[in-house]
């Protein structure tokens, strides 16, 4: 995946913990050190959009769905459907996501 989003989401009761949205850039992506999530368990969907394969037209308004046809490059267990989780722990967190369409 050359370009996308990661997000967590927290799962229960986690601490202090919020809603996590970070780019990935050629398969890789970091949380920033400052501020950074709390221990606990979170959610994960990922995104990636084929721009090539996505329309999006332009319009004088407002944007309607019918504007645009998004081609999503991640499947659905890992999107939309996602039930995977995650467990961020204090100190250096490493995750691997073995994705495959």
């Amino acid at each position: 995946m050359s370009e996308g989003n990661l997000r967590l989401f927290p799962q229960g009761h986690v601490e202090g913990s919020t809603f996590c949205d970070v780019a990935t850039q050629d398969g890789k992506f970091a949380f920033p050190s400052e501020g950074g999530l709390a221990s606990g368990t979170y959610l994960v969907r990922i995104t990636a959009v084929d721009r090539e394969k996505s329309v999006f037209r332009e319009q004088n308004g407002p944007v309607v769905s019918s504007n645009f046809k998004i081609v999503e490059l991640i499947p659905p267990e890992w999107n939309t459907k996602s039930e995977k989780t995650t467990e961020i722990k204090n100190g250096k967190n490493v995750f691997e996501f073995d994705i495959t369409p």
